[in-house]
């Protein structure tokens, strides 16, 4: 054969087929990898079954090159001697190596099904539990059902189906499902009521938001008597199918209890667990037996959703209490209400009937209970145990963890919240908590830690992007806010307009003086509200934006207009409550604060003692404002032990900084003021304000210009510690500071109030200092 027709070696391996039959084993290889990534979680497999395969065919690459190679041509051969002993040699170090070296990795029983754990409980006993690890648990949420029937006296079990069933899953240590009253903010987020019948496209969304696994919907009919119910299972990623089920049967119980099994039995293998102590008590159990009380609890939970018929929502829960005194959760319902109507005897009692008679009861609804009535009594110390507890014994649970971090967050225990925020996390739950996390860092000027978990955020989440505006958190702190507005409208751009966003961006035009755009943002904002709790949290923010510039006149329309609606929402005595003690700044910023007590005492006229302890509240607050140190003293006593129970201990540091100031130990209140801030991890912009003022009053200027510094660098139009500078600066002599903070504060008050008080300060100051 001559040079030119000999064959090369890719024309040998096109003659022996040698590509198509590569390609015929990755493709095949491929499709059982993809299998297995489907029927692992589905059916509970060990995970590493994945890795062993991909290792197995890995391996096995070679020889099956090899074997192509040689048997690729057509026509008869037969098996070269080395292959006789090579391919079976092949396969089993396939095999051993995919067994020996995974189970090197990961030893069998380094993440079982379940482990024991020890733990203590709210009441001090130290028990042992086993519990099922994380990984093979699920989270559900559930929506209500389409009713087919057409008739109105069955359209509560909308909802009903899946409240019974949200009620049974709570048996279940794998399953983590939420109800559907508690979705009603979520619905409103969409512009809907939990009465509508959503889009898949809404319900996908929703579950996101949830980041649950899958979302469970379906319909009812009722013919003949029966009762025709379809349950469909959804991937919560994509809404596809997971499973569905028909059941036909008199009894709505029955049907629930039936489909809880099947649920189970699909999403998780027949093996695990089977061996497990698992509750599963019926469902006519849990709630009650007479399904008018089932329907008559969820009225009155969608009717206290909707707080302006907080007294149709106890007109039927008390029904559904004389129709059954067993029922537990009605109990719960009626304290929730009353509390909320701020009847708070007749809601102690109420739970204390609930928690009676709640032993039949889940134990996760017991804990949830026991979490509230703790709450009620002011119990904090056990309401942390409970909620750690609760944590350990059902660690995919992200109630626990998410009361513990509003609680902490509420003491301001910054350590025990980052605490709390890591096992979340390490608990499988990186939705919510990669983002408060990375907010703490932010807070303690960690920035690169705060990136490096907001960027796994975004990669885990990207259909989530919109939370990565705490980006903006980072800049604003570092002082780049041209480049948190620049960060902000590229938010829009990709994410579209929300109140959120407007309302982000008017705050940082305030900070840079920019005061008109942020009107404009902040009427933006009001306008992209779906909810009136959105609004209200918009209004507010009109507030401060006036009261920035001294236009108080203007903030105190704004805050009779939210009073208003706030009314629409809440009971007034709740209005009066919040709504009012909110409103101490505006009167603060005109010397009116004598005024603003009258009106408090006007309004909590009682000798009951709610009245009374608001009026200490007003008289702690005005006595604060007012540097009143005998009112200061006097009522101290009073509200001081329930704003420890609330803020945490904390705050004895801070109100001892307070009442050393107005004595005039200025280098104790000092002391405690900057004791205050180390616990806190926290740069409280009202803490600082007193920490400058104490630094002042001590003859220490140059302390006070340190920390006013600290604040101008990222909000440069703060008229408070403008004015802290302006002084601080006349104090060290510094004229030229003086005169350039004079000015940069007159640009800010331009437009306020001829008795906006730092405007009256500043211009007495001119024309006393700084003569023309």
């Amino acid at each position: 054969m001559s040079e030119s027709n000999k064959k090369t070696f890719f024309d040998e391996m096109m003659d022996r087929r040698f590509f198509p039959y590569l390609a015929t084993y990755i493709g095949v290889s491929w499709g059982l990898l993809q299998f297995l990534i489907f029927a692992v979680p589905r059916y509970g497999w060990d995970s590493s079954v994945i890795d062993r395969f991909l290792m197995f065919s890995a391996i096995l690459l070679p020889v099956v090159c090899i074997f192509i190679y040689n048997h690729g041509k057509p026509g008869p051969d037969k098996w070269l001697s080395y292959e006789k002993w090579l391919v079976p040699l092949s396969v089993v170090v396939a095999l051993g190596s995919a067994t020996f070296f995974i189970n090197s990795d990961v030893p069998e029983d380094s993440e079982p099904d379940s482990s024991t754990i020890t733990f203590t409980s709210d009441d001090g006993e130290t028990l042992s539990r086993q519990v099922p690890n994380v990984r093979y648990s699920k989270r559900l949420v559930l929506f209500p059902l389409e009713n087919k029937s057409g008739q109105k006296d069955l359209e509560w079990l909308r909802i009903g189906f899946s409240v019974l069933l949200d009620n049974d899953l709570e048996q279940d240590m794998r399953v983590a499902s939420s109800s559907p009253l508690g979705l009603n903010y979520e619905y409103g987020d969409y512009k809907h009521t939990l009465e509508d019948d959503i889009s898949t496209g809404t319900k996908i969304k929703i579950s996101r938001d949830n980041y649950s696994d899958y979302y469970v919907d379906g319909s009812f009919d009722f013919m003949d008597d029966k009762y025709e119910v379809q349950f469909d299972v959804k991937n919560a990623k994509d809404g596809k199918d997971f499973f569905s089920k028909t059941y036909n049967a008199t009894d709505i119980y029955a049907i629930v209890d039936n489909f809880s099994k099947d649920l189970s039995e699909n999403l998780f293998s027949k093996e695990f667990f089977e061996d497990r102590d698992l509750t599963d008590l019926p469902i006519n159990e849990l709630i009650s037996s007479k399904p008018k009380v089932v329907e008559k609890y969820i009225e009155s939970n969608i009717l206290a959703n909707r707080t302006e018929t907080h007294s149709e929502a106890l007109k039927e829960i008390e029904e559904a209490l004389v129709m059954d005194e067993s029922c537990a959760p009605c109990f719960f319902t009626k304290s929730m209400l009353l509390n909320g109507m701020q009847r708070r005897e007749e809601s102690l009692a109420a739970m204390d009937q609930a928690l009676d008679i709640s032993q039949s009861l889940p134990e996760r609804s017991r804990m949830d209970l026991r979490w509230y009535a703790y709450q009620l009594n002011q119990n904090m110390d056990k309401a942390i145990r409970l909620a750690e507890t609760w944590s350990k014994l059902y660690p995919h649970d992200q109630r626990p963890y998410d009361r513990l971090f509003s609680l902490f967050s509420m003491l301001q225990d910054k350590a025990r919240s980052m605490d709390v925020v890591q096992a979340a996390i390490d608990n499988g739950h990186k939705g919510k908590f990669l983002t408060r996390i990375a907010d703490l860092h932010i807070d303690k000027e960690e920035f690169d830690e705060a990136e490096q978990y907001l960027s796994e955020f975004k990669d885990l989440y990207p259909s989530k992007s919109k939370e990565s505006s705490l980006l903006a958190k980072i800049l604003i702190k570092q002082g780049k806010l041209k480049e948190a507005i620049e960060f902000y409208d590229e938010q829009e751009i990709v994410n579209g307009e929300t109140s959120q966003l407007a309302m982000q961006k008017a705050n940082v035009y305030d900070k840079i003086g920019a005061f008109d755009k942020a009107e404009d943002e902040l009427n933006r904002a009001l306008k992209l509200c779906k909810q009136i709790p959105d609004s209200l949290q918009v209004m507010a923010t009109m507030r401060l934006h006036n009261i920035a510039q001294g236009k108080v006149s203007r903030s105190m329309e704004i805050y009779a207009e939210s009073e208003a609606l706030a009314k629409k929402i809440m009971p007034e005595i709740t209005v009066n409550a919040t709504y009012f003690l909110g409103s101490s700044g505006e009167y603060m910023f005109v010397d009116r604060i004598p005024e603003w007590k009258e009106e408090g005492y006007r309004r909590f006229p009682g000798d009951d003692m709610q009245s009374s302890l608001m009026r200490s509240f007003i008289d702690h607050f005005s006595a604060i404002y007012t540097g009143d140190l005998e009112l200061y003293q006097a009522s101290r006593p009073k509200v001081e032990p329930i704003l420890k129970s609330t803020i945490g201990e904390a705050y004895s540091i801070y109100t001892d900084g307070v009442e050393h100031k107005m004595q005039g130990n200025y280098d104790d209140a000092i002391s405690k003021f900057k004791e205050y801030l180390d616990l806190t991890d926290g740069d409280y912009s009202q803490m600082y304000d007193m920490l400058t003022q104490s630094y002042l009053l001590n003859g220490e200027p140059d302390k006070c210009v340190e920390y006013v510094q600290k604040i101008l660098k990222s909000d440069p139009s703060n008229q408070t510690y403008l004015w802290e500078a302006i002084q601080g600066y006349d104090a060290l002599g510094d004229k030229n500071r003086v005169e350039e903070y004079v000015e940069r504060l007159d640009k800010v008050l331009i437009n306020a109030d001829p008795d906006f008080t730092t405007k009256v300060k500043l211009e007495k100051f001119k024309s006393e200092q700084l003569p023309t």
